[in-house]
């Protein structure tokens, strides 16, 4: 069906029935009826619209004032959300070579909203002629729809925005923040945090990043601030209930429940929420049984911790199949007290599979946890690294299954630094820094300059 708005009427034409065509007319077929839109009930062009892909809607906020004024309206977000299918979501590649900024995003575009696959991996980089020529854009954290990327180049910058409405901000760079991170051995773990309102519209977010001092343990957390209420960077040096030292080497931060974790040394994690007032650092044990051998020898490359339907949940893969145990998991029951319980130890003699080619590795294969599956508890991803498969293993069955079979050559990926990418299903504001208030105005199809 066609929708075409010309001087408020409606052409309403059906490519499934066809009619005797007369001559000398032309060669389309003939329109079904004609509808004066204006007697179209507000409810059931609602209903017609909320059925649409998030894209085509808002490009129908041109067609006059009065569908602006309805798709805008928080309502119809919530009823499109409803009759919505399941969330898509991509296994995104963290490092992306390219010129400028507008180049990551056009990356993005469109391929990744017209899968119609649940699930697939984002090869956006990985060409040595791409790392020799361009710029290295890093992916770093997501919140609420919102992606935050740094630029790695001498004047560093970051940049928040959202992949469906094209629209971002650049947060400025502030030079005595940037002097003085660069005074420290290392800094790193950059980590984004939004808040939204009643209607899930985003009202601020806050960019933080952890400093390292000195190569031994300290009694505190060095931290740096940036807040979109503000527009400004704050620093932040807070004191901890146990010396701490932040691991050099990582994916981290996690974020869960608006709370951001960074992994430390000693079996650990240093919780510090942005928007809790007064600020303050909490250090959170990891499960106890954990092969801590294992976590540094590999710099933590056969684990994962993040949060999963509300729960944060720690994965854990023995790479040498001589081990007993092949794939284990806790979950934090309590994470005030901070206490974990196992879910389940896994020995892989009890793994199976229906692919006969990934059955023959089960017994010898080295398996690279990729992801937690963001919205199933019972799906974690891995990449195989002999077959250079990625396969899901189901924990209630435990079952390997092939998600996706390399396509190209791919030795050059980092596959330890891959994020879960959950496709939003409606575009997200973006606050300006600076902003007092959130501007409500509809969305816009075009970026913001750099701010």
């Amino acid at each position: 069906m066609e929708v075409e708005d010309n001087n408020n009427l409606v052409v309403m034409q059906s490519h499934a029935t066809t009619y005797p065509r007369k001559k000398k007319r032309n060669r389309f077929w003939e329109p079904l009826f004609w509808y004066d839109i204006q007697n179209l009930p507000d409810s059931l062009l609602i209903e017609i619209l909320a059925r649409l892909p998030a894209n085509s809607i808002f490009r129908f906020k041109c067609v006059s004032k009065h569908w602006q004024t309805l798709i805008s309206h928080p309502s119809f977000y919530q009823h499109h959300s409803s009759l919505s299918s399941l969330l898509q979501f991509r296994i995104l590649y963290r490092y992306i070579y390219v010129s400028d900024f507008k180049e990551v995003i056009n990356r993005f575009q469109p391929e990744i909203y017209s899968s119609s696959s649940d699930f697939s991996v984002l090869y956006l980089s990985g060409i040595d002629k791409e790392r020799e020529n361009n710029k290295l854009f890093k992916v770093l954290g997501m919140s609420n729809g919102l992606i935050l990327f740094q630029a790695m180049n001498t004047n560093t910058h970051y940049y928040i925005c959202d992949m469906i409405t094209r629209r971002w901000v650049r947060v400025k760079t502030d030079t005595h923040m940037l002097s003085v991170a660069y005074k420290c051995r290392h800094a790193f773990g950059e980590g984004l945090v939004s808040r939204v309102n009643q209607e899930n519209v985003v009202t601020s977010y806050r960019v933080v990043r952890a400093l390292l001092y000195e190569n031994r343990p300290l009694g505190y957390l060095y931290l740096q601030m940036f807040s979109s209420e503000t527009g400004e960077w704050v620093g932040y040096r807070l004191p901890c209930s146990t010396p701490i030292q932040l691991l050099k080497r990582g994916v981290g931060p996690i974020c869960f429940n608006g709370i951001l974790h960074w992994f430390i040394h000693d079996h650990g994690m240093a919780a510090f929420d942005p928007y809790k007032d007064p600020k303050s650092c909490r250090v959170i044990r990891l499960p106890d049984g954990i092969n801590v051998e294992s976590v540094f020898k590999h710099d933590g490359a056969y684990r994962l911790c993040d949060g999963c339907q509300g729960t944060l949940r720690y994965f854990q893969v023995e790479p040498e199949a001589s081990k007993l145990y092949c794939f284990s998991m806790w979950v934090m029951k309590d994470y005030e007290k901070g206490e974990w319980d196992c879910e389940f130890k896994v020995r892989r003699t009890d793994l199976h599979s229906s692919d006969a080619e990934l059955s023959s590795w089960l017994l010898k294969a080295t398996f690279l946890p990729l992801s937690l599956h963001p919205l199933d508890l019972n799906v974690v991803y891995l990449r195989c690294i002999e077959l250079g498969w990625i396969v899901t293993y189901n924990v209630q069955d435990r079952r390997l299954d092939v998600a996706c079979k390399q396509i190209g050559d791919a030795k050059d990926l980092s596959w330890r630094v891959v994020v879960p990418f959950v496709l939003p299903r409606w575009p997200t504001y973006v606050p300006v820094p600076g902003e007092k208030s959130i501007n409500l105005r509809p969305f816009i199809f075009q970026p913001l300059a750099g701010v």
